[in-house]
This record gives C-alpha cells, sequence and structure tokens, in this order.
C-alpha cells in the first residue's frame, strides 16, 4: 500500500512539475514574442518604446529562458531528431552542389571535415545547451561554418566557447543578416544604448538556415526570411527550416503564412520552393522521420532551388 502511495505521490509530483514547466514557457514564449515585436518596429509610439525599455530593463532581454530541462524527454528527443534533419539535408547540399567540388559529383564524406566540399556556411538560432551547433560539429561541420545569432549575452558566451567569438554575435537574427536597404536598416539610425551588430552576416552566401524560435510570431520569421534572402547572392540548393508554435489549426494557418513568404522572396528570382517531407528520399532522408507537430511545436523544412527552365 506504502508502495503504491509513493507511486502515486511521484506521479502528481512529476505532473505539477509539468504544468509549472509548461506555464512558464508560455509565459517566456509571451514575452519573447512582445520583445520581438516591439524590438522590430521603426515607428514605435513613445509608451511602445517605454514598455521596451522596461522589458529590457527587467533583464528579460539579456537573460536567457530556454531551458531543456523543462520539456519532456520525448519533446527533447524530437528535437534533437530535427536537428538531425537540418545536418543531413546541409550534408546533401554540400555532396551535390556544383560549387562543391566543381563538378557536382556525389560525394560519401561520412563527417570527414578534411573530404567533405567546403561551405560557405549555415545560419541558425541555438540555445545554451548547443543543441543544433554540437549535431553540426559532431556530423563534420567545422566551427568556422557556424554562425549564430542570440539577443542572450550569456548564451552567445556559452557558445563562443566552441564556436570562433566572430561567428556568435550578441543580436536578434533580422539584425544580423540584414543588410543595405533591408527591413531592419532603421535601427542603424537609431542612438540606442544596444549594440545590435547590424549586419554583422549580411554578405555570407549561406547553404542553409533554421530558424528555430521559440515563439509563436510570424512576422518575427518572415523578417528573418527576408533579411537572410534579400540581401546576399543566393546559390541554390539552400535549406530552410523553421520552428513555430500555436495551436493545432493555429500553426498549420501561420505555417501557410510563411511559405507564402518565402516563395514570394525566391520566385521572382527564378526559384522555388520545395517541402522536403513531400520526397524525403529525394533529399537523403531515411525513415522514419519525426513528426512535424510535437506539443504545439510545429517544424519545417524547405528546400530553395532553381525553377525549372522551359
Amino acid at each position: 500500500m506504502s508502495d503504491c502511495k509513493n507511486l502515486s505521490v511521484d506521479s502528481g509530483s512529476q505532473q505539477q512539475r509539468a504544468g509549472q514547466a509548461s506555464h512558464r514557457l508560455d509565459r517566456s514564449v509571451r514575452r519573447e514574442d512582445r520583445i520581438s515585436e516591439l524590438w522590430g518596429r521603426s515607428d514605435a509610439s513613445a509608451s511602445e518604446q517605454k514598455e521596451l525599455d522596461g522589458l529590457m530593463a527587467a533583464g528579460l532581454l539579456y537573460e536567457e529562458r530556454y531551458r531543456p530541462s523543462d520539456f519532456t524527454e520525448y519533446h527533447r528527443s524530437w528535437k534533437a531528431a530535427h536537428n538531425e534533419i537540418f545536418v543531413g539535408l546541409v550534408s546533401r547540399r554540400c555532396e551535390y552542389h556544383p560549387g562543391g567540388r566543381g563538378d557536382g559529383a556525389d560525394v560519401d564524406w561520412d563527417g570527414d571535415s578534411a573530404a567533405r566540399p567546403p561551405l560557405s556556411g549555415v545560419f541558425y538560432l541555438d540555445g545554451p545547451d548547443a543543441g543544433t551547433t554540437s549535431a553540426l560539429l559532431s556530423a563534420g561541420f567545422r566551427p568556422e561554418e557556424c554562425f549564430v545569432a542570440n539577443r542572450h549575452a550569456s548564451t552567445c558566451e556559452a557558445l563562443r566557447k566552441i564556436l570562433p567569438a566572430e561567428n556568435v554575435v550578441h543580436a536578434c537574427a533580422v539584425d544580423a543578416l540584414a543588410g543595405t536597404g533591408s527591413v531592419a536598416t532603421f535601427e542603424a539610425t537609431q542612438d540606442g544604448s544596444h549594440d545590435r551588430n547590424l549586419g554583422a552576416f549580411w554578405n555570407i552566401p549561406f547553404g542553409g538556415f533554421y530558424f528555430d524560435i521559440c515563439g509563436g510570431c510570424v512576422d518575427l520569421i518572415m523578417d528573418m526570411m527576408s533579411a537572410a534572402l534579400d540581401n546576399a547572392d543566393l546559390d541554390p540548393p539552400i535549406v530552410v527550416g523553421f520552428s513555430i508554435l500555436g495551436g493545432n489549426r493555429d500553426v498549420v494557418d501561420k505555417e501557410q503564412d510563411v511559405i507564402r513568404k518565402l516563395v514570394s522572396i525566391v520566385k521572382p528570382l527564378g526559384m522555388r520552393v520545395e517541402h522536403v517531407f513531400d520526397d524525403p528520399e529525394k533529399y537523403g532522408l531515411i525513415s522514419p522521420l519525426p513528426k512535424k507537430i510535437d506539443g504545439g511545436t510545429m517544424t519545417t523544412w524547405c528546400m530553395i532551388e532553381l525553377s525549372c527552365r522551359q
């Protein structure tokens, strides 16, 4: 009887911890979405600027809110599986890209960085656990090929222990990727007290992007894509992945909004957007693949390719 009672108590404690973690995550997402919304406004009112200043003064901008321990073991493995998808797609891009070896030949490099064709770089968002960075480095990618932006100073410090300092910038992704004439150029003229590292990566022709945001702000992902793809010489194929939060139906609608934005950016350039999970074998992905949605988080993978010429 005592054992049964202990099991019941343990189960209740686990449920309580899970509920507390979910509550913390919800609050964190709302804060992050609001900061991101205010951070990217050129026409912010005096009250909105005061609100943003208050959030920053409270330390919300520079305190990392992402904690892997807040998630279930299944969700952590799900995130790790999508990191492996990113690694696999960028690896495939390296193998077949004509600019890598000069002949477009397939090459099995088996994670040997010396044998793999060169890569200009990949850009992604990462947390203090360096989950995506670790997946890339474990697969043989060079530290100098990995580029990260993060608004949290503590996370940047942690990532700079395994990546070159210049590859990790203390900035939001839009600012780091923005170039002349971009959606974020207004920030260059503002005399705020924060170093936003505007345009730190704007001229790098990245071979892959993973916008793994901890929020449901569609406009933020769209701004990231615009900054990333409007200001560099695109060199397809290019991997594009993004994660977004929402309800079951809401998150699907958000995904479609982001896809439409991505298509509108690359179509005028003679490129098309392919949904990777529609034909995973084409991109060298092996079943079973992770689900697209877990716990209200959806992760989507696309490949930007040249349109077929008639």
